[in-house]
């Protein structure tokens, strides 16, 4: 067998793992069966190991790295417990993950997207920036970084290099801004499954607040510029493309506040579900496209599933550790609790921006913090503190794989595409935000 034979082989068995792990957490939710989650955590530390093997970088750094410090920590620590607990959070993640690869296939066949994407002709630099931003804004709601995709094809197609670059920046903002509010980004997932007793509805709507400001700012500021100019058609088929969308926000919180499930065990419910009825609604040969596109995302879904798994035991390691509650106490007494909440955000970019997944350090900063904020409304501050670094952090990450990826889609030198803009822009939030949080928090 050639060794491009033994890749396709690979790729296959981690889809076909993914797809079993997720009828066993599925199963595993409705039921309550143990059997249930326990092959689904085994499914999930096979795919993990053959993620670091398969994949070099991080994938393979987090695995046997950090999960091999996460062992000795926890084999010290003598809590199995704890670290089941840590590897079934990171088997709902997963499963979670899985889930939006489908959705994102929703929106990438839906029948009005060319229309959408086809208003967007002649504009000016501002509107073009205007447009970018809040098509990679909307979109990114149901796609996260995904949401990206959306936007290529305006972009590659400015011939001028600045042009391009700026759009680009322009794009990631949107994406990035996302992250503060979407319940379908692997962000989210993280931060309520740590901070469970912050209701979700609570958090996108701090964060969509937060969000819709930075994005009008930079409307008011002048710096881009409302497309006005976007035809008959892209109204009904933008509202044909989001409403689905939408409908899916609404019954999953709902459900959410109706039940006993986490957001991410709810989202692995859900969203198949309602992909399924909106694939059934324009026909079969529509599912058939969003089988093969999902399949084709999770050939390669190993290398996360090296990282989440890695990062989780990680996290629930640390937390263990004697002493790590004493002196964590002791630092809220002598700071206070708003430099902590400023100091998570800016630590989750900063180490992304060095090549560190966001994943790894929001574990560790809301496991180590969220059990000494002194009442809710620091908690929620907390977690948007985790949102906005992830978030920030995937604007100029120039370290991480997805910031690299984005780079290279869009045509453009990445080390640009980090240091320009947009980090002067999150520059700007975080000396405001800062001074908020230590004057108010």
């Amino acid at each position: 067998m050639t060794p491009r034979g033994l890749v396709v082989t690979a790729g296959s068995a981690v889809a076909i793992a993914i797809v079993a792990l997720w009828v066993c957490v599925a199963l595993a939710v409705l039921t309550g069966l143990t059997a249930a989650w326990i092959v689904a955590g085994t499914i999930n530390v096979a795919v993990a190991f053959l993620g670091a093997v398969r994949h070099r970088g991080f994938p393979r750094v987090a695995l046997f790295g950090f999960g091999s410090v996460a062992l000795v920590l926890i084999f010290a620590a003598g809590d199995c417990q704890a670290a089941g607990a840590a590897v079934v959070n990171a088997t709902v993640l997963v499963a979670f993950l899985a889930c939006l690869f489908l959705l994102r296939t929703m929106i990438e066949t839906a029948p009005g997207l060319p229309r959408v994407l086809a208003g967007f002709g002649a504009m000016t630099l501002h509107e073009r920036r205007g447009g970018v931003q809040l098509l990679a804004w909307v979109f990114g709601l149901p796609l996260a970084v995904g949401a990206t995709g959306i936007v290529v094809p305006l972009v590659r197609r400015e011939t001028d290099t600045g042009d391009r670059v700026d759009l680009a920046e322009w794009a990631m903002r949107g994406v990035g801004l996302t992250v503060l509010y979407s319940p379908f980004t692997i962000a989210m997932a993280v931060v309520t499954s740590i901070l469970a007793e912050t209701r979700l509805v609570v958090l996108i709507g701090c964060g969509f607040l937060f969000s819709l400001a930075l994005v009008t700012s930079s409307f008011l500021l002048a710096h881009a510029r409302l497309p006005r100019r976007l035809g008959e058609e892209f109204w009904p088929a933008a509202a044909a493309v989001i409403a689905p969308v939408l409908g899916l926000v609404v019954v999953n919180i709902s459900i959410i506040a109706l039940s006993p499930l986490s957001p991410a065990q709810s989202g692995l419910l859900v969203i198949p579900a309602c992909v399924l009825l909106a694939g059934l609604w324009t026909g079969p040969g529509r599912i058939a496209k969003m089988a093969e596109a999902t399949v084709d995302s999770l050939r390669g879904y190993d290398a996360e599933t090296a990282v989440f798994l890695s990062a989780l035991l990680f996290a629930a390691a640390i937390r263990m550790t004697p002493g790590i509650d004493e002196a964590v106490g002791r630092l809220l007494t002598g700071v206070g609790p708003g430099p902590l909440i400023a100091f998570t955000a800016l630590a989750i970019t900063t180490l992304a921006i060095f090549g560190l997944h966001m994943v790894v350090s929001t574990s560790v900063l809301l496991g180590l913090f969220a059990p000494v904020m002194p009442n809710g409304l620091h908690t929620v501050l907390l977690g948007m503190a985790a949102l906005a670094g992830w978030g920030f952090g995937g604007m100029c990450g120039v370290g991480a794989v997805s910031f690299l990826t984005c780079a290279r889609m869009f045509g453009v030198e990445a080390r640009r595409l980090a240091l320009g803009r947009n980090l002067r822009f999150i520059a700007a939030v975080y000396v405001l935000c800062g001074v908020a949080v230590l004057l108010f928090a």
